[in-house]
């Protein structure tokens, strides 16, 4: 597993954001963002694309 991806999935799982909530902001299935998760797919700008939902993710989830 890629370093961004353990950063991400921790911060999921810390904050506790599901793969549904994350793929909805980035316009994809659960399923394919699992397939990234996992290494499986490698889409060109994947890291700042889910790094960046995930911190939208986040500072909503906070700012309520």
């Amino acid at each position: 597993m890629e370093n961004w991806i353990a950063t991400v999935v921790g911060k999921m799982h810390l904050h506790k954001i599901k793969q549904d909530d994350l793929a909805a902001v980035l316009g994809v299935s659960r399923v394919y963002l699992n397939r990234i998760l996992n290494g499986k797919d490698n889409p060109a700008n994947a890291k700042a694309n889910i790094t960046a939902a995930l911190d939208k993710l986040i500072k909503d989830k906070e700012g309520r």
